[in-house]
């Protein structure tokens, strides 16, 4: 069912693989949206401060502090 709605919405080649550290590198975002659209960032690099990073860590539900995503 998910794969049909996604198509209606025009995804048109859609599939699944195994989470692994390579996509975790240079697939998925590093960093939360955050600040970083703010308009004082353009033509600059972004802080670290202006967004949380993302971390994978095996436990049993994501959370979420002021620091990090998880």
């Amino acid at each position: 069912m998910l794969r049909a709605a996604m198509r209606a919405y025009g995804a048109s080649l859609v599939g699944y693989t195994e989470l692994t550290q390579e996509h975790r590198d240079h697939v998925i975002f590093s960093y939360e949206k955050g600040d970083s659209n703010n308009e004082k960032y353009i033509g600059t690099d972004i802080p670290v401060t202006a967004a949380r990073p993302i971390v994978f860590e095996n436990v049993a539900k994501a959370y979420e502090t002021t620091e990090k995503l998880v």
